[in-house]
C-alpha cells in the first residue's frame, strides 16, 4: 500500500464521475493483504464441546452452533440471526450463500490434539480499493472497521 498520485478510471467510476484527473491517495490493488484478526486461545477449548459456547469477533457476540472436522469449520450465529460458516483455508459463507459472502475474507482454524487453539480471519482485497479524501472502505460483512482519510 503506497501513498501516491494516480489516475484510475475505476476510481472515477466508483465516484459516479466521468473524465480523468489525478488524485493523491492510496491505490490498493486486488489481492493486497490488509490484516489478520487473530483469536489465540491460551485456555484451550475442547473441540467437541464448542457448540453452544459464545465467542466475540470484532467486539460482536456470536454463538457457536456446530463444529466439523471435514472440512474443518465452525458455524456461528450472530445476534441478528445471521449464520456464518468459517471454513478453514477458505472463504466465509454468510446465510448458506457463497453469493452473499465477502470474497476477500478467509478463515483459518487451528486445532491441536482435539482443542481449538487459534482462529484467524484474513482480509485480502478481491478488487481494487481506493483510500482518498473522497473514498474509504469498510471490512466486509462485519462492518466494524473502516479505513478512511483524515487530515
Amino acid at each position: 500500500m503506497n501513498f501516491t498520485v494516480f489516475s484510475d478510471p475505476d476510481y472515477w467510476y466508483l465516484l459516479g464521475l466521468t473524465g480523468y484527473a489525478s488524485v493523491t491517495g492510496f491505490q490498493i490493488y486486488s489481492n493486497t493483504f490488509i490484516f489478520n484478526y487473530t483469536l489465540d486461545f491460551s485456555d484451550y477449548v475442547p473441540w467437541n464441546k464448542l457448540a453452544g459456547s459464545e465467542i466475540y469477533l470484532f467486539g460482536k457476540k456470536f454463538t457457536i452452533k456446530e463444529t466439523n472436522d471435514l472440512p474443518l469449520s465452525i458455524t456461528l450465529k450472530s445476534e441478528k440471526g445471521n449464520r456464518i460458516d468459517l471454513i478453514s483455508g477458505a472463504g466465509i459463507e454468510i446465510n448458506y450463500s457463497p453469493y452473499n459472502s465477502p470474497n476477500d475474507l478467509k478463515s483459518y482454524i487451528v486445532k491441536d490434539n482435539g482443542y481449538l487453539t487459534k482462529l484467524i480471519i484474513e482480509w485480502k482485497t478481491d478488487d481494487d480499493y481506493f483510500l482518498t479524501p473522497s473514498m474509504n472502505f469498510t471490512l466486509p460483512f462485519f462492518d466494524i472497521m473502516r479505513l478512511l482519510w483524515r487530515i
